[in-house]
């Protein structure tokens, strides 16, 4: 397995491990446990503004802007091995 398979594979598992603990939480809760992810790697309150302007621009993540952003929170963690 090569270094940025072992990475991405690494940052999976804490979306996973994010997931599991997350289970049957509510909508306030989740929304909290999502912000602290998203602190986890670095992104605060600027960072989310420059997020929601750029996400803009990405063609189809106003569908799915979760989605969108977990691919960026795992390419952050990814990255921070680097």
């Amino acid at each position: 397995m090569t270094e940025i398979a072992r990475n991405l594979a690494r940052a999976l598992d804490r979306i996973e491990d994010f997931q599991a603990v997350q289970s049957g939480r509510d909508a306030g809760e989740l929304r909290e446990a999502a912000e602290l992810l998203q602190e986890a790697v670095g992104i605060r309150d600027s960072e989310r503004v420059l997020l929601r302007e750029r996400l803009e621009r990405i063609r189809g993540s106003e569908r799915a802007p979760g989605h969108v952003l977990l691919g960026l929170i795992v390419g952050l963690m990814a990255a921070e091995r680097f």
